[in-house]
Parts: structure tokens; sequence; C-alpha cells
């Protein structure tokens, strides 16, 4: 045999073993990556789930118990003349492509929170801050509920998103 193939040969195969390695390692990295992606995305949405919380809260002080007819009232609040804001910028749900929140109804009318229209296993399942402790038992994002607990004793439960408020 010519000991030039065999090297060609030798180094060919060594190429085809390089290759491979070289795809599972990025195969790992591809799924760290994306691990920390959605653990970056998940620390967005509870920034922003309790900036909406917020704001709402904001808007009930200002109204004395009303509760924002849309997300949008919070930009600008309708009940007063001049240019009042609860939040700055409705900032989109970083668990979906659309970045659309779903929406909580208090049950005589009005927002009183949001929640992610993610259907998604969450991957941080302890360590929350002491008001989302429930956060905890959540089997998706869409369990992650940032409700205001009104401060006017309103104790009736919230209709469910899927619900026409029309009915009642």
């Amino acid at each position: 045999m010519n000991p030039e193939k065999e090297r060609q040969g030798f180094a060919y195969v060594t190429v085809l073993v390089m290759i491979f390695v070289s795809g599972i390692a990025l195969s790992g990295a591809s799924a760290y990556w994306r691990t920390v992606m959605k653990q970056e995305r998940e620390t967005e949405l509870l920034c922003r789930g309790r900036s909406i919380q917020q704001a709402i809260a904001s808007y009930v002080r200002a109204g004395g118990g009303a509760y924002p007819e849309d997300l949008e009232d919070l930009l600008r609040d309708p009940r007063f003349p001049g240019i009042r804001r609860h939040i700055r910028k409705i900032c989109p749900d970083p668990m979906t492509a659309d970045g659309q929140w779903g929406l909580i109804w208090e049950s005589d009318h009005g927002i009183r929170g949001v929640h992610s229209l993610s259907g998604e296993t969450p991957l941080k399942r302890g360590n929350f801050p002491p008001e989302y402790l429930h956060f905890e038992d959540a089997h998706t994002y869409s369990d992650w509920q940032f409700v205001h607990i009104s401060d006017f004793g309103r104790t009736k439960p919230a209709i469910p998103e899927n619900r026409n408020r029309e009915e009642e």
C-alpha cells in the first residue's frame, strides 16, 4: 500500500472526527445559550409585569378605587384634564412572539392585572420576591399573574380572560 494514500485517509478521518466533535460542542453551547436567554426573558417578565402592576396600583390610588378600562389608560389617564401618566411605556410580554399581555379583569369592570400568554414551563421555581411566592407553584408562565390587590376593600373575584364582561 502507498504510504501517501494512508496519510491522506488518516487526515480525512481526522477532519471528519473534528467536525463531529465540533458539532457536538456547538449543540451543547446552543442548548446552554437557549437556557440563558430564557432566564433573561423570565427576569424581564418579572420586571415588566411588576411595572404594570405598580402602574395599575397608581391608577387605582389616583382615582379612588377605579380600575383602568384599557392598558393605554395607564399611559395617559383620561380621568384628568392634564397629562397624568402611571407608566411611561407598556413593554411587551417577553415570553411571547407578539408581545401581547393577557388581561385580568375586576368583576365590576376594569383591568386589575396582567399575565403572560405563554404556555411554556418556567425555569425559575424559587427565590421569588415575597409578593410573588405563589409563582413557585406555577406550571406555565401564564400562571405568573401580576395582580393589583386593591386598598379599597374590593373582594369580588376576577373575571377570567376568556369570559365576556357584558355577560353579567
